[in-house]
């Protein structure tokens, strides 16, 4: 199964493949969903390690930062940079 992941309401990403707010609403990640946290990750990555190890991430994807990334690869850099800045 594939997962998107998306801010909950209280700030935190968690993986869903759709997300419910308070009203019950159901709610698939936006462009500006995954502008938002893989941006956000990339950040905390590069403070982390570097720009150069953010980087590697996107280029494994043929591209050099969000705005040139398929939106096909999108759960997999997220996925890529969550589990780096875990570490």
């Amino acid at each position: 199964m594939e997962f998107s992941y998306c801010l909950s309401l209280d700030n935190m990403i968690v993986p869903s493949e759709k997300w419910q707010i308070e009203r019950n609403e159901v709610h698939e990640m936006t462009k500006l969903d995954w502008e938002i946290n893989i941006t956000n990750l990339t950040e905390s990555v590069t403070k982390k390690y570097g720009a150069a190890v953010a980087n590697s991430v996107f280029e494994r994807f043929g591209a050099t930062c969000f705005e040139d990334l398929s939106p096909s690869y999108y759960d997999e850099v997220f996925g890529d940079l969550m589990q780096m800045d875990e570490d």
